[in-house]
């Protein structure tokens, strides 16, 4: 059985990693994938890493069609949205839930929370950095949160090391023994577009083309859903 390489946001892990077996059956091709927080990917990428293909956000896979790396939209293996994501927070299972229904509540919940997760380079703990700066309590939050360089927030609050897990729904979906208690609130929100391209230099673009139209098919569509992602 030949090997197509995939290098991806840990987003989509969960759901390529239930995927990934259907896909090799009738492609008759298996995936190698690697799996990272997407800034320091993106940095990997741009510093000489390779694959046949990268999952990323909309924005990290268009720049690096700017930059003559991933194949450009519209053609075979071009960048294609995939999914939208959106941020979530997290309890162990049978915990308390905490009020995130409006952004004051969310607020008032991350300034009275005894301890919290968030990521530090994917595209939720980019956005909770930028929000809690923007908002005057990053101070606050930061001396009682663990800020995560890699891997899922809510086995922090699975194995009751944190109250809350702050990460994209579908993350935190990835760890059993927590409950999600709900998407961030308007306002908190900033859902992401993950997209994925081939890469330009490829020996296999034509298998690559074919996984990307294999993730946008009606056969991947629930299982996109039942892990926390929007099929685009």
């Amino acid at each position: 059985m030949s090997q197509l390489s995939l290098v991806s946001t840990i987003a989509l892990q969960r759901a390529i990693e239930q995927l990934s077996d259907a896909f090799a059956r009738q492609s008759g091709c298996a995936l190698k994938i690697e799996w990272a927080a997407t800034a320091p990917l993106i940095d990997r990428i741009r510093a000489g890493e390779r694959a046949d293909v990268a999952v990323l956000t909309e924005q990290g896979a268009l720049d690096l069609v700017q930059a003559g790396i991933l194949l450009a939209p519209g053609q075979p293996g071009g960048v294609v949205p995939l999914v939208r994501s959106y941020i979530g927070v997290a309890v162990k299972a049978g915990a308390q839930h905490p009020d995130i229904s409006s952004f004051d509540a969310f607020v008032n919940t991350l300034l009275t929370a005894s301890s919290i997760a968030y990521s530090q380079a994917g595209a939720s703990g980019l956005h909770m950095k930028a929000f809690l700066e923007k908002n005057g309590i990053a101070e606050l939050v930061n001396a009682r949160a663990t800020v995560l360089p890699q891997g899922f927030t809510s086995a922090l609050a699975a194995s009751g090391q944190v109250q809350l897990a702050i990460q994209q729904v579908s993350e935190l979906l990835s760890v059993e023994g927590i409950e999600i208690v709900g998407r961030l609130p308007e306002g908190a929100q900033s859902p992401s577009i993950f997209s994925a391209g081939v890469f330009k230099d490829s020996a296999q673009a034509g298998t690559g083309a074919a996984f990307l139209d294999f993730l946008r098919s009606a056969q991947a569509r629930p299982v996109l859903e039942r892990c926390g992602l929007e099929p685009l």
